[in-house]
């Protein structure tokens, strides 16, 4: 067995003078990280917001003779109402995001498996604006 060599990148000139970003906060440097197109998402007049997905799903609909494929390039998020909360309430935490993605854009939890996680991402800060905003704590100054 031959040992290969250990290449360190920190050592290397070209990766030394490259900025290194600092962050004050780990939110900010999550948010660099993802770096989303806020142009995949556009504000429809009715309130809603459209998804322009990345990358299409193509789901089959139907079985047997009547079976048929359809491409999937985006996705509209309708504005979010009670009953989407009522309904919400029996399930459990680690399924709600998920059921509330599914239920705002009109897919079924297979076609949320498919969906990738580039759009999923976006499909959730589409689905955040909607959400009140939290309240200030503390005081302001």
């Amino acid at each position: 067995m031959t040992d290969l060599p250990v290449i360190d990148l920190n050592d290397s000139p070209d990766y030394a003078r490259r900025p290194q970003p600092h962050y004050e906060d780990e939110d900010r440097a999550v948010m660099a990280a993802i770096d989303l197109d806020d142009e995949k998402v556009t504000e429809n007049d009715d309130g809603s917001k459209t998804l322009k997905l990345t990358y299409s799903l193509t789901r089959t609909i139907g079985k047997g003779e009547r079976a048929r494929t359809e491409t999937v390039s985006e996705l509209r998020f309708r504005r979010p109402n009670g009953g989407d909360l009522i309904d919400l309430e029996s399930k459990p935490e680690t399924q709600k995001s998920r059921l509330m993605f599914c239920r705002l854009a009109g897919i079924t939890p297979l076609d949320f498996a498919a969906l990738d996680l580039e759009d999923i991402t976006a499909g959730m800060d589409a689905i955040a604006d909607f959400l009140p905003k939290s309240r200030a704590t503390g005081r302001i100054v």
